[in-house]
C-alpha cells in the first residue's frame, strides 16, 4: 500500500468518525430542543402571569429610555427632523 492510499483511508475514517459525531450532536440537539418546548408548554400558565419587581422594570424602563435617544439622538448629533414633521 502506497503512502497515498494509506493517507486517503486514513482521512476517510477521521471523516467518518466527525460525521458520526456531528450525528450524535445533532439528535442531541433535537431531544433537547424538544424537551425544553415540552417544559416551557407545562408552564405557560406560570409565566403569563409573571410579575417583575421594581428594581427590573426600573431597568428596562432605564434601557428603553436609551434605546429612545440614540435612535433619536445620532450618533454624534441629533438626527434632523423629517419634513413632515415641520407642518
Amino acid at each position: 500500500m502506497t503512502k497515498l492510499t494509506q493517507e486517503t483511508q486514513a482521512a476517510q475514517a477521521v471523516s467518518l468518525a466527525l460525521s458520526q459525531s456531528l450525528d450524535q450532536y445533532k439528535q442531541l440537539g433535537e431531544q433537547t430542543t424538544d424537551e425544553l418546548h415540552k417544559l416551557l408548554a407545562q408552564t405557560r400558565a406560570t409565566r403569563q402571569h409573571c410579575r417583575f419587581d421594581a428594581a427590573s422594570l426600573r431597568i428596562l424602563h432605564n434601557a428603553r429610555e436609551r434605546a429612545a435617544q440614540a435612535v433619536t439622538g445620532g450618533i454624534d448629533h441629533p438626527v434632523s427632523e423629517t419634513r413632515n414633521d415641520k407642518r
